[in-house]
């Protein structure tokens, strides 16, 4: 006996965060689903000669985001939501190159000038995923991270040469 086929009708509509993601000057189809910021940094205890604490050291502090998206075309949506395919969506969703740059804005709505640990530059790191659902929004997460020191987050974007 074969499965009876499925009629999708309707027009959705997709909110998210606000913001704006620029990854090499290219579009990005997803939609911004969540962000999730995670503070961490590198910690190191020492130990008297009886093994008490007797000092922390911290290092590297830096902010993680993971960005959660939605995948949706966005081609053709100024008149009709209709014009927008699963299929451009997918070839618009991708993962960006290790250890590039993405630079977030306009995040915060009204507040975003006052909200620089979002509104910045970040890098690439390891994680990324994509989850292609066939009964749900298909989704797309990125892992980021930027320093706080200014100096070694400068550092971190350099390339070295030969």
């Amino acid at each position: 006996m074969a499965l009876p086929n499925v009629l999708l009708t309707g027009l959705a509509q997709f909110t998210g965060v606000a913001g704006a993601i620029t990854y090499a000057s290219a579009a990005i189809y997803p939609l911004q689903r969540n962000i999730k910021v995670n503070h961490d940094f590198s910690a190191e205890e020492g130990k008297d000669p009886s093994g008490f604490d007797i000092f922390w050291a911290a290092r590297n502090e830096f902010y993680e985001l993971t960005i959660g998206m939605y995948l949706v075309d966005s081609s053709g949506y100024t008149n009709s939501p209709s014009a927008g395919t699963v299929d451009n969506a997918i070839k618009g969703a991708f993962f960006p190159t290790p250890i590039s740059i993405v630079t977030l804005s306009g995040f915060g709505g009204a507040h975003s000038a006052d909200f620089p640990l979002i509104n910045s530059t970040f890098q690439v790191r390891p994680g990324s995923t994509m989850d292609l659902d066939q009964m749900k929004c298909n989704e797309l997460e990125w892992k980021l991270r930027r320093y706080t020191n200014a100096a070694q987050q400068t550092l971190m974007g350099l390339t070295p040469t030969a």
